[in-house]
């Protein structure tokens, strides 16, 4: 008998490989990996190394003149939080707990109106504080604040907070002058509202959007927000209607492009000069 010969019979007395038995595991398998029950992808959302917080912390109007040995120790009393894009942070009339930084991505800070929406006031990014303290005057948040994108949020007790004004006199300075301008531009916001007329408002409400979220796209400054007319009103005191009105001018004038939720600012040298009370 030759080999070849000799090798196919072997081969043909060798059993066969079993298959399992439904329902009953491979060997060296476990369950999980036989049979996987698609999974909910987690939200991207960033999370912050030291460097990144110190740098954060460093910028922020607070901290700015503390030593990188006091950001440290500051950076210890701070938390972190990451939230997904649209999940809520803070609402507007819960005890104002927390001082919190972004620390990257954006964060949405909106004021309820009468009509129970919220009228989106500002975009925040890296460096930029919200919420508030009693130290700061507030009893409660103001604003409600949401993440606009993925973000990482820093953010700080009313108890440490208070421990850091007792130990830097410097911040306890810059706190003190956070509150003196928020009074300031209150009172200047009265004054705006009986005195300045809605165009020059609602123009210079366009142009501090266009700066904190705008997107340059096809030669125009998309404010890359949903904004309604009634936000629009909200936030500069005049009626919807007003509102309206004043945007169909701008759009006819060529100052602005708008649709439903949304405005890019064509011409921002001539809606300058509309705000400040020159000729556009």
């Amino acid at each position: 008998m030759d080999g070849e010969t000799r090798t196919r019979k072997a081969a043909a007395r060798k059993p066969a490989a079993r298959k399992p038995a439904a329902g009953k595991p491979t060997a060296g398998r476990t369950a999980s990996q036989r049979i996987r029950t698609p999974e909910a992808v987690a939200p991207d959302v960033p999370v912050c190394t030291t460097g990144e917080r110190l740098d954060v912390l460093g910028s922020a109007p607070f901290f700015s003149r503390l030593s990188p040995p006091e950001l440290e120790q500051v950076n210890a009393l701070f938390g972190q939080a990451s939230y997904a894009a649209g999940q809520a942070i803070h609402s507007a009339g819960e005890p104002a707990r927390q001082l919190s930084i972004v620390a990257a991505g954006k964060v949405r800070v909106a004021h309820p109106t009468a009509g129970g929406q919220d009228a989106r006031l500002a975009i925040l990014g890296p460096g930029e504080p919200f919420g508030s303290l009693p130290e700061l005057g507030d009893a409660t948040y103001r604003d409600a604040a949401y993440a606009h994108t993925g973000c990482c949020v820093l953010s700080i007790s009313a108890e440490s907070f208070h421990d850091l004004l007792q130990r830097y006199p410097a911040l306890a300075m810059a706190a003190l002058e956070r509150t003196a301008a928020r009074l300031r531009i209150a009172q200047q916001t009265l004054e705006q509202i009986s005195a300045v007329p809605a165009d020059r408002r609602i123009a210079a409400t366009l142009l501090a959007l266009a700066e904190l979220a705008g997107r340059a796209e096809g030669g125009a400054t998309v404010i890359d927000a949903e904004l309604s007319r009634k936000d629009l009103a909200a936030m500069t005191g005049a009626s919807v209607e007003t509102v309206s009105r004043v945007l169909a001018e701008f759009r006819r004038d060529g100052l602005i492009d708008s649709g439903r939720r949304w405005i890019s600012v064509r011409d921002p040298v001539r809606l300058s000069r509309l705000a400040h009370g020159t000729h556009a």
